[in-house]
């Protein structure tokens, strides 16, 4: 898969709430926030969400995102659903937002989100967003075994 944009990621956030829903969406980027505050505004079937992306369904990723949208709520007193975004929420990601009572949604098709009136659990959709080739750094499970060998001889 390719890399995501922001802009991307939202407009594909938007379609799966529409396809959850079953409802039309209005999306608004930026329009009723300042830009350090949430990434989008989506309204579908009578709920409005508040996006907040990530590149990355890591557990530091997503607590970011999820201290990020509960503190924009406490401060902003605005009405609607903080969503935390990723391209794949990880296990340890879903059990940090279960716990934060923060609801979120991946791109791959997973979503948990629960507010007053609305109750959506999907889950068992693969990693669509998999990045293959070399391990990222020289530490990683299969590298450091050629790090070792050189190591020990």
């Amino acid at each position: 898969m390719d890399l995501l944009t922001e802009k991307s990621a939202v407009q594909r956030a938007a379609e799966k709430l529409s396809e959850y829903l079953g409802a039309p969406t209005e999306l608004s980027n930026n329009l009723s926030y300042p830009p350090s505050q949430f990434d989008a505004v989506v309204a579908v079937g009578g709920h409005r969400f508040l996006l907040e992306f990530k590149r990355s369904g890591t557990l530091g990723q997503v607590a970011l995102a999820a201290e990020q949208a509960k503190h924009h709520m406490s401060t902003q007193r605005d009405s609607g659903i903080p969503l935390v975004v990723v391209p794949f929420m990880t296990a340890a990601g879903r059990s940090f937002c279960d716990k934060a009572n923060v609801s979120w949604l991946d791109l791959s098709g997973n979503a948990s989100i629960l507010a007053p009136g609305l109750r959506i659990l999907v889950a068992g959709y693969r990693n669509r967003f998999h990045q293959r080739g070399r391990p990222s750094s020289a530490f990683a499970p299969r590298a450091s075994r050629v790090v070792r060998w050189l190591l020990v001889n």
